[in-house]
């Protein structure tokens, strides 16, 4: 049977049972191995693996609150493909939980009714066309180019500039949880109008990915804390869209692994820029 993923899990059911203390997790929940793709970098369709109940997922979901849980992404397989999406999304939304779903894009026009709860949609883009659908199967660059105007049509504009040919030597399953995070911060604090650009360049040492957004921005003074894990800022995290700081300290620690580093640009009402650099020395490491 499929089991949730759960970051910091053990520490925090000690601190639960023992001081009856709540400590912030983010949980990764793999709901179904069904995928209606067969990705080449990609196992999880081969897997037969049961899926659990509507009513495990929730109870999963009820006892994880009850220990702290914050942040729940719901991935696959392609997590569209459960009939009951909708209501592990709405049920996490009630629950006061931020939800991330990470697509192939497909499904989204034909499901978006369902998605009204859901905080981040994040599509799944390996590249420009030719790579993407490469990797993937023709046509799947369409799929993802219409689910992000589908959101562009949800108030919120989205802009992506990566070159031809572009392909970083990283650990792909790893990356995807960066930029989940990156651009779904972007999404969650860029208002309603609000643009995010995201551009990817080949330079001669490194490749680097920036995430630019029109929010709220960050004050300077609290720039170089902003990956410390559980580390909230009130003008950029704020209560009300439920950040709790720690998507960016594990964005921080998957770059680290990868020798990388993130610079952070921001102005208070003018909005913030986070650039992921990995160095090209990675690509030998990877075709050795």
């Amino acid at each position: 049977m499929i089991k949730p993923k759960v970051l910091g899990l053990s520490k925090a059911l000690v601190k639960y049972y023992a001081m009856k203390k709540r400590t912030p997790i983010s949980v990764t929940m793999q709901v179904s191995d069904k995928c209606n793709y067969s990705c080449s970098y990609c196992n999880v369709w081969k897997m037969h693996r049961k899926e659990m109940t509507t009513e495990q997922m929730f109870k999963i979901m009820d006892e994880l609150k009850e220990i702290g849980m914050q942040r729940v992404g719901f991935t696959g397989g392609e997590p569209l493909l459960r009939k009951d999406i909708g209501q592990l999304i709405d049920h996490a939304h009630k629950l006061g939980i931020v939800t991330t779903l990470v697509t192939n894009g497909s499904l989204v026009e034909k499901r978006i009714h369902e998605l009204k709860n859901l905080d981040i949609l994040a599509p799944s883009l390996q590249g420009p066309e030719k790579v993407h659908d490469k990797q993937i199967k023709n046509g799947a660059y369409k799929n993802i180019i219409n689910a992000i105007k589908i959101a562009r049509e949800n108030g919120i504009t989205v802009k992506v500039s990566i070159p031809k040919k572009f392909i970083m030597y990283v650990d792909g399953e790893k990356f995807k949880q960066v930029f989940i995070n990156l651009i779904g911060n972007a999404i969650k604090f860029t208002e309603k109008g609000g643009t995010i650009t995201v551009n990817a360049m080949s330079e001669k040492n490194h490749w680097s990915i920036s995430i630019r957004d029109t929010g709220k921005g960050i004050a300077k003074e609290n720039i170089p804390k902003l990956f410390d894990k559980f580390f909230q800022v009130e003008s950029y995290m704020t209560r009300d869209k439920g950040g709790i700081g720690l998507g960016l300290a594990i964005a921080k620690h998957i770059v680290d692994l990868h020798n990388g580093d993130i610079k952070v640009e921001s102005e208070l009402g003018k909005g913030s820029s986070f650039t992921v650099i990995i160095p090209k020395s990675l690509e030998t490491e990877f075709d050795s």
